[in-house]
């Protein structure tokens, strides 16, 4: 993001890890800049979820998503969320240990992957050089498979949001067509940085899907499941929309009748590819998103009053990020799973309030985006824990585009406290129970929430 006063905010480490948090934001969209942050060589361990994570039914966490035959454009959010919001929780919660570990390779003190219990980092994913520079070389994605333990038979694809010096890709919203993805246009950004992540046969995504499916030796791997936040959810999108379309051409191919050997007829004839993604950037035009909704079982998972889902494009433009020079049209993809703000386990009341301080404007306007960034930077507000004001833009971000998800999926998992669910000074009942938004471990900050004035 375009933060003002970038290097008052490095002075201290505190401040450093604030911007590495707010660096994930497809929120940088509304910005005209954004500031080149590198890794902290601090190297944190990422907070973990209990060895083994069940859903209030008792049931291991993640399951496999049904697959759907046709996705209404909106789910029944209940009935979801009982079904499948424990293993949305704990996608939510791996995601972030993703973030919070993807400085330690270039750490001076580097540690390794923390992987979950039950699995086993295949492979770590890398965006290393786009538009004529190099990037910070961190982990973008992480790929786990079912370790020996584990009656799993998915592989999972763990997808950060953007970081560091990676909000040009967001910018790069014109649109291309790309037939390895599907039918009509896609994001010309995402499609970039997922070239990079898919690579070729030796090396790259790819090369994990003909290991473990393609020319397997055992049947572990059954399905694919990509997880991302924010931007990753973009690039979750258009990876998906490839492999199916990689698995539906190799397990189905004459030259190679020994293809996916190991997996069911149903399987090969129609691979099962699913993805949730999380305030999930749009990728593709409303051509892609019918043809990828055909041949992908996804759900979005978005916050209501989250400005990400309704920004359809990124108006803002600079001379280095200039517009298209045609119109773009983007649309949602999958089953859209709307989480309430008066379902919050905690303080509901506030986090409906958070909608109501959002100016009414058109976010798809040109001026739109200029309107949300004035309305943004009107108001400061001060964080006890760093004792510095920071803009009322960076705080609804925080809350909207970060704490809402966590906070609201917790409470679908067995014996979970209300994980950064507490805007408002909580009382003793609360903080016995739930946590602050912005209580990020991997981070080590302590709390972005409570402020003075109050917010919202």
């Amino acid at each position: 993001m375009a933060i003002a006063g970038a290097a008052a905010l490095l002075a201290t480490f505190k401040q450093q890890c604030l911007l590495l948090l707010l660096a994930v934001l497809c929120l940088a969209l509304l910005q005209t800049d954004a500031v080149d942050v590198r890794p902290d060589p601090f190297c944190s361990t990422p907070e973990q979820p209990p060895p083994a994570l069940y859903n209030t039914r008792g049931q291991l966490v993640p399951q496999p998503l049904a697959r759907r035959a046709k996705l209404p454009a909106q789910l029944p959010v209940n009935a979801t969320l009982q079904r499948e919001g424990a293993t949305y929780s704990w996608l939510y919660t791996q995601i972030f240990n993703l973030l919070g570990w993807a400085p330690c390779p270039l750490s001076t003190t580097p540690k390794p992957y923390p992987e979950p219990v039950g699995w086993k980092l295949e492979a770590v994913l890398n965006i290393t050089s786009m538009y004529g520079k190099e990037f910070t070389q961190v982990p973008t994605a992480a790929v786990l498979r079912p370790n020996t333990t584990n009656v799993s038979r998915q592989l999972l694809v763990l997808i950060r949001g953007s970081a560091f010096d990676e909000n040009r890709i967001n910018y790069d919203y014109s649109q291309i067509a790309a037939p390895a993805y599907g039918d009509g246009l896609i994001h010309r950004g995402y499609y970039k940085a997922s070239e990079q992540l898919w690579g070729d046969e030796t090396a790259g995504l790819q090369a994990v899907l003909k290991k473990l499916i393609v020319d397997a030796t055992s049947g572990r791997v059954t399905s694919v499941l990509f997880a991302g936040h924010s931007m990753g959810g973009g690039l979750g999108t258009l990876l998906a929309a490839r492999t199916e379309k990689y698995l539906a051409k190799e397990c189905n191919s004459t030259t190679n009748p020994g293809a996916c050997k190991f997996l069911p007829a149903s399987l090969r004839a129609k691979p099962l590819v699913s993805l949730v993604g999380f305030a999930a950037c749009n990728a593709g035009s409303p051509a892609f998103a019918a043809d990828f909704n055909k041949r992908v079982n996804a759900r979005l998972v978005d916050f209501e009053f989250d400005r990400v889902r309704k920004f359809l494009t990124a108006y803002n433009t600079t001379s280095d990020w200039p517009a298209p020079a045609t119109p773009v049209n983007y649309t949602r993809v999958g089953g859209i799973v709307l989480l309430p703000a008066n379902g919050m386990p905690f303080q509901s009341s506030v986090w409906s309030t958070i909608g109501s301080t959002v100016p009414n404007l058109d976010p798809t306007a040109p001026q739109g985006a200029q309107a949300f960034t004035d309305w943004d930077n009107a108001k400061q507000y001060k964080i006890a824990y760093f004792g510095l004001t920071y803009a009322r833009g960076t705080l609804y971000s925080a809350g909207a585009h970060i704490c809402s998800y966590r906070c609201m999926l917790s409470q679908f998992v067995a014996n979970a406290k209300g994980d950064w669910c507490l805007l408002h000074t909580g009382d003793a009942a609360e903080l016995a129970k739930a946590t602050y938004c912005g209580n990020f471990p991997p981070y080590g900050i302590a709390s972005v929430f409570p402020t003075t004035p109050a917010y919202p």
